[in-house]
């Protein structure tokens, strides 16, 4: 294996980082980082303290900061 493949294998095997995420998230986004159902994730988001922007009646975005700190607010210590 050349220096070039070891580099994307390596970049493949990487665990995702906060900051590799995109500074606003969809509802997708949410989905699939969490890995729960569309459904759920619809509960989720409609919680009062989750931080969704309703930027139209069918249109939300999460700002990727906020959502880490709510995560972060959810752990169990």
């Amino acid at each position: 294996m050349n220096n070039m493949q070891k580099d994307t294998q390596n970049q493949l095997n990487k665990e995702p980082q906060p900051a590799d995420l995109p500074l606003l998230l969809t509802v997708a986004d949410i989905q699939r980082i969490l890995g729960l159902s569309k459904t759920t994730v619809g509960y989720l988001v409609h919680q009062k303290d989750f931080p969704l922007v309703q930027l139209s009646p069918r249109k939300y975005i999460i700002p990727r900061d906020r959502f880490l700190r709510w995560i972060d607010a959810q752990a169990m210590h």
